[in-house]
């Protein structure tokens, strides 16, 4: 009896004791839970703080601020107390029966496991940290009857192993980088409006790619994590509003990516003002075509047109470039315009928005420069100024004449007011003739003449002050938006600065790269244009950007003809190339002196003739080429023979492929372009220089503009002419309408510019190319580019002013305006490329005859072999 109790009591404490570790392993979860999900509070630190400074313990769980997070961390400590305790009985409690001699097998066998599980999790904890990793990939599957096999001719590029720059590189990094995959389901850079099963398909295979090389990049420290968020997830919202809460800069980086994007987030601390160390975030955005380009037409080739999706990779390198390089500063694009309407900022129709929210979607930062200022005095002279300073003043001007106008109507309100008080006021009609006297002139009031005045002054008395009210109100709107410009005292500094050009170096200083669009011809149908001589610079500012060049900082130029209607004409200015076209004829880049015309505009050129409502709004004219067409010699072009492609017509051609177009830039029509030329003044080039070109229906026209006795069409050029054989006569198309040319800079350029001006002059003649490179080459001597380092410069030039003009972009647009400036900034790691392996699905290709064979074996041979087995037993069984 005493036995039974003893072994009752036993058990009761035995069930206390595991109820005790039960309930406090249970109480740790509920406070880990809780506490894990409190905002402003990280429960691994504090945790870490517990274990490193035993001291922080009580001033936890006892701080008042935050109640809930402190009965979270109570029920922690109190839970993880219970359970080491509960632990720790039952250990002790299970040594004592060990111990007896009855339990000596048993404890052995314990033991024995209990080694066996360390080694287990010994080896491998140690072999986490000391393994070999063997990469067999990259040979392609071939088939060699019966079996598939590695063709031996297959060069071995592993996939997953990483160059020995990127991993020294890696090696080096410190603090922690977050990778976000969002998938928009948006393809940048396609010209295609809709994607299809191949750009889903891509997607899906460029985020498992992103886990795969993440996961590489992991084994140089655990400071990457990967986050996938997908717009069609369910959870996508609700994992949004947590990097909202908790990361508001990445968020806001996220929301406004156009397309599927890869993000990378570094966080590093930094010592701050006050020397306490901060931390630093720093964000790089990656598109899924930067990775891994989509090549479409190989795509729906691949394995006998059948289909296979083939990925181009764009190189681990570009990966991680934006991991290593995150904090590198966004490179500054300067647009310099002449008008405040032709900038970023303009009308609607003029406007560059498009080309600044596609650029700085991309990483580049964007300032533009106004070049003329004055045009409401008349003719407009050369200027450097801000976009802000031109609004500044502007909005000055505007507030002055509110203000003039305001005193001048308050003055007539004053008048008015007090006419019509006399009016209604008990003085006499002589009293009142008397008052009025230098208003009535000689004339007389009477009662019937008072009140007829009184009913006509009060209505318009009310007007005027309705009037004033509303000046009133759009005067203190020009105030607020004036108030509203920031750093008004360096705006007032600039505009006390007279030298334009001290002014322009001082804003092209802070600048990688300039764009000058000037759009002329807008319409050669209704004779809409933009006069070319408006666009001129004058010598301080082409000196300024001469020095910018020399520097070696890119310029890429949009230069629209230069031809006018003949209304134009008859207007006093300069005519001919400007100094900006000069420095770009020293390098090479020669701008033809006609606009080149198209078949499909003569209907509309014909009923413009005939009536004045024809607009020509219409007319649809050829994409453009980026590729050299064959069958025509172009007079004075570059020979691309034994030349690498164009860097830039390269990229857009694999660009194009992704969306099966390999031929032309769908949508990149360009209306009313200028012949550009590229003349070898110091020989060919290692690539290409002309780059993109008109369609071979069209011609070059002097006078483009109809009217009532001339209609625009191809007439060639006579034999007898001067122009005969020379870039200015009148031929079929195609031509070159695009160039960029790297180069050196002529070092006579920190010189003296006159031996360049005359050089420049043969070049914008008529001369054949021989004559002009002997004739530059004796200008600009060999060994004067020998004194001193001399950098390399980068430019390009497209013959049309309005390429990048419109609130928004279309895809190949953009396309090609990041294609190009990636290129003029030495970026070549950005642009899309197809010289690496193309990846596809490990496909084993089969002929007709061995396809129709292994589809037949498993149709019909293989139930038929397991039919045939199972009769087998079955009739062993019956005649055993």
């Amino acid at each position: 009896m005493v036995i039974t109790k003893r072994r009752r009591r036993g058990s009761w404490l035995l069930f206390g004791i595991r109820a005790l570790g039960v309930t406090g392993l249970f109480a740790f979860l509920l406070g880990a839970l809780g506490a894990r999900r409190t905002p402003g509070h990280s429960l691994r630190g504090t945790l870490t703080d517990f274990a490193t400074n035993p001291q922080a313990i009580p001033t936890a769980l006892f701080n008042t601020t935050d109640r809930f997070y402190t009965v979270c961390l109570w029920l922690i400590v109190l839970g993880a107390v219970c359970a080491i305790l509960a632990g720790l009985a039952l250990f002790i409690g299970g040594l004592g029966r060990l111990a007896g001699r009855r339990n000596v097998a048993g404890t052995n066998a314990v033991l024995q496991t209990a080694l066996a599980v360390v080694l287990l999790v010994g080896v491998n904890a140690w072999s986490f940290h000391h393994y070999k990793r063997f990469d067999w990939t990259g040979r392609k599957l071939t088939w060699d009857w019966p079996y598939p096999r590695l063709a031996a001719s297959e060069r071995f590029e592993p996939q997953f192993t990483l160059p020995d720059a990127v991993v020294a590189d890696l090696k080096q990094l410190r603090g922690e980088t977050k990778v976000v995959v969002y998938q928009r389901h948006k393809t940048p850079g396609q010209f295609a409006d809709k994607p299809d099963a191949y750009d889903y398909a891509a997607e899906r295979k460029i985020v498992e790619k992103v886990r795969d090389l993440v996961g590489l990049f992991r084994e140089f420290g655990p400071q990457f994590s990967v986050q996938v968020l997908d717009v069609e997830d369910e959870g996508f919202t609700r994992a949004m509003k947590d990097i909202e809460r908790n990361n508001p800069q990445l968020a806001k980086a996220i929301d406004a990516a156009p397309v599927n994007s890869i993000f990378f987030q570094s966080t590093r601390a930094v010592p701050g003002p006050d020397g306490k160390p901060v931390n630093r975030e720093s964000i790089q955005r990656l598109s899924f075509s930067d990775f891994y380009q989509l090549d479409k037409s190989a795509s729906k080739a691949a394995d006998g047109g059948r289909g296979n999706l083939v990925l181009l990779p764009q190189g681990i390198g570009s990966f991680a470039r934006r991991v290593l390089a995150i904090e590198e500063k966004k490179p500054k694009i300067a647009l310099g315009t002449i008008h405040e309407y032709l900038t970023s900022q303009g009308q609607e129709e003029l406007t560059l928005a498009g080309l600044r929210k596609s650029l700085e979607q991309n990483g580049f930062e964007v300032v533009d420069i106004v070049l003329k200022k004055g045009w409401n005095e008349g003719e407009p002279v050369a200027g450097a100024v801000t976009l802000n300073e031109t609004q500044y003043e502007r909005l000055e001007e505007e507030l002055a004449d509110y203000d003039a106008v305001l005193q001048i109507n308050k003055q007539e309100l004053k008048f008015m007011s007090g006419l019509v008080e006399k009016l209604k006021s008990n003085m006499t009609l002589d009293e009142l003739n008397r008052e009025l006297k230098p208003i009535l002139r000689g004339q007389r009031l009477d009662e019937t003449a008072r009140k007829r005045n009184i009913a006509n002054l009060e209505p318009q008395l009310e007007m005027l002050r309705e009037y004033m009210s509303l000046q009133e109100k759009e005067r203190n709107e020009t105030l607020k938006q004036l108030e509203a410009i920031p750093g008004q005292e360096r705006l007032a500094e600039q505009r006390r600065q007279t030298d334009t050009a001290a002014k322009f170096r001082k804003l092209l200083a802070d600048c990688d790269m300039v764009i000058l669009p000037r759009m002329t011809v807008r319409n050669a149908v209704t004779g809409e244009v933009i006069p070319a001589w408006l666009h001129r610079l004058d010598d301080g500012q082409t000196l300024a950007l001469r020095d910018f060049m020399a520097a070696g900082k890119p310029v890429f130029g949009l230069f629209g003809p230069v031809n006018e209607p003949t209304s134009e004409r008859r207007r006093p200015g300069p005519r001919g190339p400007d100094g900006i076209e000069v420095l770009f004829n020293q390098l090479g880049v020669v701008f033809g002196g006609q606009t080149i015309l198209f078949n499909s505009e003569l209907k509309a050129f014909s009923q413009r003739r005939v009536s004045l409502l024809a607009t020509g709004a219409e007319v649809e004219v050829p994409p453009a080429l980026f590729e050299r067409p064959k069958g025509r010699a172009d007079v004075e072009a570059d020979d691309p023979t034994g030349q690498k492609p164009n860097a830039i017509a390269r990229s857009l051609k694999v660009v194009a492929a992704a969306a099966g177009s390999a031929d032309k830039l769908e949508k990149l029509k360009l209306r009313h372009p200028r012949p550009v030329y590229f003349v070898p003044v110091r020989g060919p080039g290692d690539s290409a220089a002309e780059f993109l070109f008109a369609d071979a229906d069209s011609w070059n026209e002097a006078d483009p503009f109809p009217n009532r006795d001339k209609t625009p069409r191809y007439e060639p050029t006579k034999p007898d002419s001067p122009l005969y054989g020379t870039r200015d006569a009148e031929t079929r198309g195609p031509f070159p309408i695009g160039v960029a040319v790297e180069t050196t800079v002529p070092a006579a350029w920190r010189d003296d510019p006159q031996p360049q001006a005359a050089a420049a002059a043969l070049l914008a003649g008529s001369a054949t190319g021989a004559a002009v490179a002997i004739a530059a080459q004796s200008l600009i001597p060999a060994d004067d580019y020998a004194r001193g380092p001399i950098p390399r410069l980068r430019v390009a030039a497209v013959g049309h002013g309005g390429l990048f003009t419109g609130p928004e972009l279309s895809p190949a647009k953009e396309q090609f305006l990041l294609t190009a400036c990636n290129w003029l900034l030495a970026r070549d790691e950005r642009l899309a490329r197809d010289d690496h392996p193309a990846w596809h699905y490990p496909r084993v290709s089969l002929s007709g005859r061995r396809l129709g064979l292994w589809r037949d074996g498993a149709v019909i041979a293989l139930p038929a072999a397991v039919a045939f087995l199972g009769s087998l037993v079955l009739l062993v069984r019956k005649y055993r």
